[in-house]
C-alpha cells in the first residue's frame, strides 16, 4: 500500500552534483533539541527529495488486511529519500476523511450518518513526526542526506464513519498525506494514500442463512432459482455468490450479474455492473430436469454496504438474464432480479452498543506513540536456570 509522491521542484539542480557544492555550504549552527539548524533561504537546502511516500504496512496487526473498521489500528512509515541536505520546519502527517456530493443531502445508514454538502470534512487529525510545531526565524532544522523512515501508529475510535465509496454523485474517502512544511514556500507533499474503510452494518438478524427460492415460467419451461445462502451477505468473508437454476428443459445463454443501483435525491437512478458470470456447470437429473450452477465473484474492495436514506439510495441486485431468439436476432430478457443486503457483520450479530454514530460524537482518530528503534529497551529475561526474585 505504498505510493510514490509527485514533487514540486522549484529550481533545476540536475547540472550540479552534491560533491561540487559541499565546500560552498554555509556554516551550520550548533545543535538544538537534537536538530541542526541552517539558513532556509540558502538555495542549497531547497532541493526536493528523491522519493517521498506514505506506506501502510499492517491493519490490526495483520500485514495482509486491507480494510479498517471502528476501533482498528494501522501502522506504517513515511519513506523519505534525499540526496542533498534539506531544510524544513517539520514533517507533518495528516489523516483526513471527506464526503463529496453534488447536491446537499443528509445521508444516513442506521447507526451511520453524516452531512453531505459539497466537500464535507468528516475529520482531520495531524501529528508532527519530525521538526518543530512553530518557528520564528529563517533558520530551520535540517534533514541530512540519506534514506529516512518515520514510523506511525493510528487508532480509529469506536465510531461508525461512512464507508469508503467513490462515485460522481456521492463519495467518501479516507486519505493519508505527509508534508514537509516550509513556511513561505510550497511544501513537499506525498501523493495521498487511500485507506479502505467499512463500518459495522447488520447483515441479517438470523444466525443461519435462509435459502431463497423464486419461480417463473419462461416459454414452455418452469425455472426455479435458489440462493443457498439467502439474500444477505457479509462483505468481509464473502468472495462469491452461488445460485442454482432448476428447469424442466435446457436453457442456454444464461448470464448472472451483481449490480449496484445509485440514486441521489430525485436524480435519475444509475446502475453499475459490479461483477458477472456466464460460465455454467450444467447437469441433468434422473427425472430429466436440468440444473445449472452459477458462481458470481464479489470484489470486496470495490463494494460498500447497502443503505437507504431520505436522499441517497445504494441497493445491490442479483440479476439473471437469458438470450431469447426472435427471428434472426437475439434479445436479452431478465428472468430474475433479487435485492441483496450487503453488511459487514456475521449472521445474527447486531452492531455492538459500544459503536456509536458519527453524528452523535466528536471523537476522532488519534495517533499513538511509536518508540524509535534506537531507543534503549530492557533486555529480555532469558536465564531459565533460576527464577526471578520473589518479593513478599
Amino acid at each position: 500500500m505504498a505510493m510514490t509522491s509527485v514533487l514540486e521542484e522549484e529550481e533545476d539542480y540536475s547540472v550540479e552534483r552534491w560533491e561540487d557544492v559541499t565546500e560552498s555550504l554555509p556554516q551550520l549552527s550548533s545543535r538544538d533539541q537534537g536538530y541542526i539548524f541552517v539558513d532556509s533561504l540558502n538555495r542549497k537546502y531547497k532541493r526536493p527529495p528523491v522519493h517521498f511516500s506514505v506506506n501502510v504496512t499492517s491493519i490490526d496487526g495483520d500485514y495482509n488486511k486491507t480494510t479498517c473498521h471502528p476501533g482498528s489500528t494501522f501502522t506504517g512509515h513515511i519513506q523519505l529519500n534525499i540526496e542533498y541536505p534539506l531544510a524544513a520546519q517539520c514533517l507533518k502527517f495528516i489523516f483526513r476523511a471527506t464526503g463529496i456530493k453534488k447536491n446537499p443531502a443528509f445521508f444516513k445508514i442506521k447507526s451511520i450518518s453524516f452531512l453531505e454538502n459539497g466537500n464535507k470534512s468528516l475529520f482531520t487529525v495531524k501529528t508532527i513526526l519530525w521538526g518543530l510545531s512553530s518557528i520564528s526565524s529563517t533558520h530551520w532544522p535540517m534533514i541530512e542526506p540519506g534514506n529516512h523512515q518515520f514510523q506511525f501508529l493510528c487508532e480509529l475510535p469506536q465510531v461508525n464513519y461512512p464507508p469508503t465509496f467513490k462515485h460522481h454523485l456521492a463519495s467518501c474517502q479516507f486519505e493519508l498525506v505527509a508534508s514537509l512544511e516550509r513556511p513561505g514556500t510550497r511544501p513537499f507533499q506525498t501523493v495521498p494514500v487511500l485507506l479502505h474503510y467499512q463500518p459495522l452494518v447488520l447483515t441479517t438478524p438470523h444466525k443461519i442463512p435462509r435459502v431463497y427460492h423464486e419461480q417463473i415460467s419462461f416459454f414452455n419451461h418452469t425455472i426455479i432459482m435458489s440462493l443457498p445462502k439467502g439474500c444477505s451477505y457479509n462483505l468481509l468473508d464473502t468472495h462469491h455468490i452461488d445460485l442454482q437454476l432448476l428447469s424442466n428443459g435446457p436453457i442456454s445463454t444464461i448470464e448472472a450479474s451483481l449490480r449496484r443501483d445509485i440514486q441521489v435525491d430525485h436524480q435519475q437512478k444509475e446502475t453499475e455492473v459490479i461483477s458477472y458470470s456466464s460460465s455454467l456447470h450444467t447437469k441433468t437429473t434422473s427425472d430429466g430436469k436440468h440444473i445449472q450452477l452459477v458462481r458470481i465473484p464479489i470484489k470486496n474492495d470495490t463494494m460498500t454496504t447497502s443503505f437507504i436514506s431520505q436522499h441517497t439510495r445504494i441497493i445491490y441486485r442479483l440479476v439473471v438474464t437469458a438470450k431469447v431468439r426472435h427471428g434472426l436476432f437475439f434479445h436479452k430478457r431478465t428472468l430474475f432480479s433479487v435485492v441483496l443486503q450487503m453488511g459487514t457483520l456475521p449472521f445474527g450479530l447486531q452492531v455492538p452498543s459500544s459503536v456509536i454514530s458519527y453524528s452523535d460524537t466528536l471523537m476522532k482518530p488519534r495517533f499513538l506513540y511509536v518508540p524509535r528503534m534506537d531507543q534503549e529497551q530492557l533486555p529480555a529475561y532469558e536465564d531459565q536456570s533460576t527464577s526471578p526474585p520473589h518479593y513478599s
